[in-house]
C-alpha cells in the first residue's frame, strides 16, 4: 500500500477526529460525546492524562455510564496511576 492508502487514511481519521470535537460544542453535556472523542484520541495517541480526563468527564457527566468508568480505570492502569484505577473500577 503506498501513500495514497496512508493519506485517505489520515484524512478519514482527521474528519472523525473533528466530528468528534463538534459533538462535544454541540452538546456539552454528552458523557457518550466524551468517551467517543477520548477513545479517538487514545487510539491515535495512546494514552495520556488528556484522554484520562476525557473519560472522567464523560463518567462524570453519567456515573452510570460503565463504558466510560471502566475506560478511566484502564487508561489510569496503563498510566500507572494504580490508586486511582482502582478507586475508578
Amino acid at each position: 500500500m503506498g501513500t495514497g492508502y496512508t493519506n485517505r487514511h489520515q484524512k478519514i481519521f482527521t474528519l472523525f477526529f473533528l466530528g468528534n470535537e463538534r459533538a462535544i460544542e454541540l452538546n456539552p453535556n454528552s458523557a457518550n460525546a466524551y468517551t467517543t472523542y477520548a477513545e479517538s484520541l487514545k487510539n491515535r495517541m495512546g494514552p495520556t492524562s488528556e484522554v484520562a480526563a476525557l473519560f472522567r468527564k464523560a463518567y462524570e457527566l453519567d456515573p452510570k455510564d460503565g463504558r466510560a468508568q471502566h475506560r478511566l480505570a484502564l487508561s489510569f492502569e496503563t498510566l500507572g496511576q494504580w490508586e486511582e484505577a482502582i478507586l475508578e473500577n
